[in-house]
């Protein structure tokens, strides 16, 4: 998978989330572990699990990827830090 279909699905999952948690606890937890099930195997194909994103390239990052925190607390991949 690549990283516009893991962003596209990354995007997705938001939404249907936000939606969700509108529902009652009882009604909505079984969706939000489905979600998150879902989250973590689309997340499975970065180094390490997903991370997060680049925040001026927006690149996804896995847990075992290169990447830089500034002062700031805003996360960048490599390419970002050149």
């Amino acid at each position: 998978m690549d990283q516009d279909a893991m962003k596209a699905g990354f995007e997705l999952i938001g939404s249907i989330t936000k939606a969700v948690e509108g529902l009652p606890y009882r009604d909505a937890r079984p969706a939000l572990e489905s979600l998150n099930e879902l989250h973590d195997m689309i997340g499975e194909g970065l180094p390490g699990g997903y991370f997060g994103q680049c925040e001026a390239c927006e690149t996804l990052l896995g847990n075992d990827d290169e990447m830089a925190l500034t002062e700031d607390d805003i996360t960048l991949c490599v390419a970002c830090c050149d």
